[in-house]
């Protein structure tokens, strides 16, 4: 599991502070707020992803470099 790091202090933000919807996290050893896509920019996905058993999977990359992704049973 990949933490959240500040880009300032290079503390581990904890989940409390995270806001995916809003895109925000929040430092609190800084008492700073930053946006969590500017952080996320070396996620690797793999080639060929193995779903869990049942299901299917299907990686996405659009034309901004951002990645969708589907899951499905």
């Amino acid at each position: 599991m990949q933490q959240l790091l500040c880009p300032s202090c290079h503390h581990s933000i904890d989940a409390k502070n995270i806001n995916v919807a809003a895109n925000i996290a929040k430092c609190t050893d800084r008492n700073t707020i930053f946006k969590i896509s500017e952080l996320i920019v070396d996620i690797k996905f793999p080639e060929n992803p193995e779903p869990p058993a049942g299901s299917k999977i299907m990686f996405n990359k659009e034309n901004d470099n951002r990645y969708s992704f589907l899951l499905s049973n």
